[in-house]
């Protein structure tokens, strides 16, 4: 065929189906030139016909997934945010709610530090440029700020998704400021309870120490009293009846008594 250059041809792309020998079904992309001559008149068609069916079904299955994703993403009952180099790319109702935002689009498209604690950013930058890998789960605790500028602390569970090719950090965030705020009352009750413990212990060293020289002054009279009922049995032993031999007898006993209720 002689080909006039001088008459461009009508393109025309279409999506068709077309049927194979076999019988089956492609889905075709075709590119249609009709060539005219110069006075309008159609000569020849050339067709430039391409196989789309697998491309097609990569798309729908895309689709498919990215419906799931969509769907399991805004019924959750956790917080999530999907973040693509370093900006707030999607939310879900909990986020926005725990966050104390109502519409979407004042934080779509924001940077992620935006939400965070400025004693927190510098860990969180840190966070961004380091490298993880595709399967690596990351879990972490910080602080995040609301709208209103109060503060939350929260635990965060992060994990590397892709959608159409693109690279996304997925995140469910946490709120455990009750938590926290308890573990620092325990953490409290914890060191209080130390600080007495150790004030006990040193008022039982002294109340030992105490005990320890009372008893050493207690011994000696005690120790005399036995010493003196004997002397004194001794020194008249042929003078004393026998009730006064009881009474001596029963001093002595009372010292040792005395001296054993002291060593104890």
């Amino acid at each position: 065929l002689e080909i006039d250059l001088e008459v461009p041809p009508i393109h025309r792309q279409l999506d068709l189906q077309l049927y194979r020998k076999d019988g089956s079904v492609m889905d075709a992309d075709v590119s249609v030139q009709l060539h005219v001559d110069s006075q309008g008149m159609p000569e020849y068609i050339v067709a430039l016909t391409r196989d789309v069916s697998k491309q097609k079904e990569t798309i729908e299955a895309l689709k498919s997934s990215e419906e799931r994703y969509r769907k399991l993403f805004t019924d959750t009952l956790e917080a999530l945010s999907l973040v693509r180099d370093g900006r707030i790319f999607d939310i879900n109702t909990e986020w926005l709610r725990m966050h104390g935002y109502s519409d979407r689009e004042e934080v779509i498209g924001t940077s992620i530090l935006k939400y965070i604690h400025p004693s927190q950013q510098e860990f969180m930058i840190a966070r961004q440029l380091r490298q993880f890998s595709d399967s690596e789960s990351r879990t972490f605790t910080t602080l995040d700020l609301k709208k209103d500028r109060s503060t939350m602390n929260v635990e965060v569970r992060s994990t590397t998704v892709y959608f159409g090719g693109e690279r996304f950090t997925l995140s469910a965030v946490r709120d455990i400021t009750e938590k926290h705020r308890a573990k620092l009352q325990m953490d409290n009750a914890i060191r209080a309870l130390r600080a007495k413990s150790e004030d006990l212990e040193q008022a039982n060293t002294e109340l030992s120490r105490y005990a320890h020289a009372v008893s050493h002054e207690l011994k000696s009279p005690a120790r005399n009293i036995f010493s003196l009922a004997g002397l004194l049995e001794k020194d008249l032993k042929s003078k004393i009846d026998g009730s006064s031999k009881n009474y001596i007898a029963a001093i002595k006993s009372s010292a040792v008594n005395l001296r054993n209720t002291i060593e104890s």
